[in-house]
């Protein structure tokens, strides 16, 4: 049996923030690798700068944009203007479907920790970060 992983996720607060209203329940990445079960941890980026939410990831689907897009247009939160200033690059395009949101009462602080940086993207954590 597989031991789920720890995802610290970085979004931008407006995306954020429809994760935490429950407006936008797939996120949409170019490069991601998740398997159902594993936790994802959001991190917002500036000027939030804290970890203000978790999930559970319930499936992902690799699909091109058009076909993505026809997939998740009506769950991803996303405008039809925003989908496709992201999805530029060709090639495939990641959904995460997004289950057990768990939004924080206080966000957590990262950089109370030794040497954090923020992802870029996505980056693999251990629980030292949860205790922060």
């Amino acid at each position: 049996m597989r031991i789920p992983d720890q995802i610290l996720l970085s979004i931008k607060p407006i995306f954020a923030e429809r994760i935490k209203e429950g407006k936008k329940t797939v996120e949409i990445r170019r490069m991601f690798h998740a398997d159902p079960g594993d936790s994802i941890f959001i991190y917002e980026s500036k000027p939030v700068q804290r970890i203000t939410a978790r999930f559970k990831v319930e499936k992902v689907i690799h699909y091109l944009p058009d076909k993505l897009w026809d997939l998740t247009k009506d769950v991803n939160g996303l405008s039809k203007e925003e989908f496709d200033s992201y999805c530029t690059k060709p090639g495939m395009y990641v959904a995460v479907y997004i289950k057990d949101l768990e939004v924080f009462e206080t966000p957590i602080n990262p950089y109370k920790l030794e040497n954090f940086r923020p992802p870029q993207n996505y980056k693999k954590f251990d629980t030292e970060l949860l205790y922060v």
